[in-house]
């Protein structure tokens, strides 16, 4: 069946990995709460109050895009950390064996909501990773466009209901929001999807490990597991039969605990770029 699916929990080590991802999870909810108490945007002077100032008028402000994009990711991961912790077997009594013949299932909608938390947390990284802060603007202004090209098919498709007629947007507000869309387009010098987006967010979180010390990573490892992340779950997401046929794929495609680890990591990452950014310069 491909609403349930077993995460490939078949050892102990299997285990420590997940255990470890979980209380990863915890660090990202407590990044986010301090986040949270300074208030829904960056302290005055802080790198994300220097780029929102930056930010010409736009359908879709960043002081939107960019909260919706780490809340998403506290939200999907606290939610996928507490259906993990309340379906596991206690630690000491974990017996890989028997769980294969019980085949512990988990509900495939997990990879759905690790997908969001990916896309999330990337686009956090995609637009706080850089250390100049005309490539934050640039990033940010790549996300925007994004954001309201996705309304924008929201509107067109709306703008025709006729049962619904409330739900459409009025002639003004489409003008005046085209209008400011078009002025970002004349701007840009580029369009960025969510491929894009994944490989870039991945080649600087490469950089930002390396200078934490990292710099044993086998090259494009990151960038190679974003896509293959970004397609397959997209694919579980859709409700489509073809990510069961994908290789190395057993129960369910891939192998969840190393992709949850992956995706969890990723959001670890983001959430130390919010916090940072947010925190104004001490004098």
């Amino acid at each position: 069946m491909q609403s349930i699916a077993d995460i490939g929990l078949n050892s102990h080590e299997d285990y420590d990995q997940l255990e470890s991802s979980l209380a990863q999870i915890d660090l990202v909810i407590a990044l986010h709460d301090g986040v949270t108490r300074r208030g829904s945007w960056g302290e005055p002077g802080s790198d994300i109050d220097r780029l929102g100032s930056a930010m010409p008028p736009h359908p879709v402000p960043l002081d939107r895009t960019l909260p919706a994009a780490w809340s998403a990711t506290r939200v999907s991961l606290e939610h996928i950390q507490r259906e993990l912790r309340a379906s596991l077997p206690p630690r000491r009594s974990f017996m890989p064996t028997a769980l294969r013949r019980r085949h512990t299932i988990f509900p495939t909608v997990l990879q759905s909501v690790a997908r969001r938390a990916l896309l999330a947390s990337a686009r956090c990284c995609y637009i706080l990773a850089p250390d100049s802060h005309e490539e934050r603007i640039e990033n940010a202004l790549d996300m925007l466009d994004q954001d309201a090209r996705s309304q924008r098919r929201h509107y067109e498709a709306v703008n025709a209901f006729e049962s619904l007629s409330l739900l459409r947007p009025t002639p003004a507000l489409v003008e005046e929001q085209e209008a400011m869309r078009q002025s970002l387009l004349d701007r840009k010098k580029k369009r960025v999807g969510d491929e894009v987006m994944l490989s870039e967010s991945a080649r600087l979180i490469e950089e930002l490990l390396r200078k934490g010390g990292h710099g044993d990573l086998p090259s494009k490892e990151i960038a190679e597991h974003f896509t293959w992340l970004f397609h397959v779950y997209s694919g579980v997401a859709h409700a489509w039969g073809w990510p069961w046929m994908a290789p190395r794929t057993d129960s369910a495609p891939g192998h969840f605990i190393a992709d949850f680890s992956t995706t969890v990591s990723v959001g670890h990452v983001a959430l130390q770029l919010v916090d940072q950014r947010s925190t104004a310069p001490k004098q």
